[in-house]
């Protein structure tokens, strides 16, 4: 009996166990962590609903989002073809499903409580639903003007948080039962955002970004938060960071350090990858953010800007390495001498060939652009502005920019692809941050380290980290934590990897590495015929789901 039941990977015999659980006895020391490593490493595919089996069904198409209830009794499906569908997780089938429910695509699809549930979609609207009655919707919230991707919900004040693809963030409040829906409150807005996530106790507030980082806010307080960082600008503090000036909104970066010092909703990037990776600074789209059941760390997805190589990476968020005012990270910037302002005028005016030989070009990780030059207001009495420059180097680094752009209008934030995962936007004529850093032989570069700044350093965060095939390009595909937070599932071509932070399948805060080091594999599950976009553990055991493009929803569990 013993031989039969015994796990051939981790030599677990559940027999034992179970019959020293019905005794009442306590477990062996390490045992737990037997069963724990022996769950994990057995999970596989045991059946599977597939609309394209049935003629009848009508077609869902690609599975954008999967959720379950908190109890783990229900679980919700998005669609790509305006639908959502509702299954029971106990015995697999497809127990309801709404059609129409949007104009566009249906993205994201959440519980807030045990039986209303919201939806977003890319025709920019939010849907409340109640699962009783799904033939019309309880509300529906007006007031995003691009692809809603993320919908988070702070319970304790009954606000919904929503976020969307033009970089709006949201809130609504759901207190307020009026005869017309609720209007948005803007709470901030983020240039590029892709996602947007709430740690399980909502004191911190995870924003990802196309442009190569990610925001954190610690010790959030939602009704605060738009006094509290009023008027600072991420993208453009990022280029100081990067490039020592921003082509977006030139602004002084030392008024805003103290939105990374303070108390209440204190502000941290993270911006690290893997070394070995093809990852760069401003050109890396962290696509999907996952956080951890405890929230002791962030689960990512990103794609390099060329888009050939993916990467899934763990950081490590507790807010147990806070700043102090005395000891800030900054890199200081010294002022240039009066005579220097002038060969740099010289410079700017010169043919972009004669550029080439005169100046040094920046590599890719620190081309940037003189429209960071054009300013938006007066010059100062010593004849300099915001940006930092001379007057006279100004006019000449905005006359060359639009001679070779033909605009020096700002990247205004709006997606115009029609994929999951919008490339770096640009409008016919205007070119985005990232191009415009790409396309000029920069002269700024010598003039980087001349200007007076005091910029922010990032703190390294990374601990875990695996290679991914770009397989479904131009897609989000969204990874997820198990309910205990030992495992992580990530799509995986046409199916996916179960990934464990040591081969031991042990807990995070047993296993917190000294330097970043590779995720374990535990096993591979290829069970789709198209890519997985979706995966999702349930709350409360080990049974995992996926969803694919074609609109194909897997159930996996562990089989000892």
């Amino acid at each position: 009996m013993g031989a039969c039941q015994r796990d051939t990977k981790s030599g677990f015999m559940l027999w034992k166990w179970l019959n020293q659980r019905a005794l009442g006895l306590r477990p062996v020391v390490g045992q737990n962590l037997q069963l724990a490593q022996a769950l994990c490493t057995s999970i596989n595919p045991v059946c599977g609903w597939d609309p394209m089996a049935k003629s009848s069904d009508q077609q869902c198409g690609a599975i954008f989002g999967l959720n379950f209830s908190q109890d783990g009794g229900l679980l919700a499906a998005a669609c790509e073809n305006n639908s959502f569908l509702l299954f029971d997780p106990w015995n697999r089938k497809c127990i309801s499903r709404k059609d129409r429910a949007h104009d566009d695509c249906t993205n994201i699809i959440k519980f807030l409580d045990s039986r209303t549930i919201v939806t977003c979609s890319d025709d920019g609207t939010v849907a409340l639903w109640d699962i009783r009655n799904l033939n019309e919707q309880i509300l529906m919230l007006r007031g995003h003007d691009d692809w809603v991707k993320s919908i988070e919900y702070v319970s304790s004040e009954a606000t919904l948080l929503t976020s969307d693809f033009a970089g709006n963030v949201y809130t609504w409040d759901l207190n307020k039962y009026e005869s017309t829906a609720p209007k948005p409150k803007p709470l901030m807005s983020v240039p590029g955002l892709m996602r947007c996530k709430l740690s399980p106790n909502n004191d911190q507030l995870f924003l990802s970004t196309r442009y190569g980082y990610i925001m954190v806010i610690h010790n959030l307080d939602v009704s605060r938060l738009a006094r509290d960082l009023r008027g600072f600008h991420p993208l453009s503090y990022r280029f100081y960071q990067v490039d020592g000036y921003s082509p977006v909104y030139p602004f002084q970066p030392t008024e805003y350090n103290h939105v990374f010092t303070s108390k209440r909703n204190r502000v941290e990037f993270i911006s690290d990858y893997p070394v070995s990776s093809s990852l760069e600074d401003m050109e890396t789209t962290v696509a999907s953010l996952e956080v951890h059941p405890q929230g002791w760390c962030l689960l990512t997805r990103s794609t390099s800007g060329d888009e050939n190589s993916e990467f899934t990476c763990v950081y490590d968020v507790q807010d147990d390495r806070s700043y102090s005012r005395s000891s800030l990270p900054v890199h200081h910037l010294q002022t240039p001498a009066r005579g220097e302002a002038t060969s740099m005028e010289d410079n700017l005016t010169k043919p972009s060939h004669e550029l080439e030989t005169s100046t040094s070009l920046c590599d890719t990780s620190e081309n940037s652009n003189p429209s960071c030059f054009v300013s938006d207001g007066e010059d100062s009495q010593d004849g300099s502005n915001e940006s930092g420059l001379p007057a006279s180097v100004i006019v000449s680094a905005s006359s060359l920019l639009n001679r070779t752009t033909g605009s020096t209008t700002v990247f205004s934030g709006s997606a115009q692809s029609s994929s999951q995962m919008p490339p770096v936007p640009s409008v016919s004529g205007q070119s985005s941050p990232i191009q415009l850093r790409k396309r000029l032989p920069v002269v700024c570069k010598r003039y980087k380290n001349h200007v007076n700044r005091k910029v922010h350093h990032n703190l390294p965060r990374l601990s875990h980290f695996i290679q991914e095939p770009n397989v479904g390009r131009g897609y989000i595909k969204d990874p997820c934590f198990s309910y205990d937070g030992r495992l992580i599932c990530s799509p995986f071509a046409f199916g996916v990897r179960i990934l464990a932070f040591n081969s031991k399948c042990e807990e995070l805060c047993d296993c917190v590495p000294d330097r970043p080091v590779s995720l374990y594999e535990v096993q591979t599950n290829l069970a789709h015929s198209a890519a997985v976009l979706a995966a999702k553990y349930s709350p409360t055991n080990h049974l995992l789901v996926t969803g694919c493009l074609r609109g194909k929803i897997v159930f996996h569990e562990p089989t000892l």
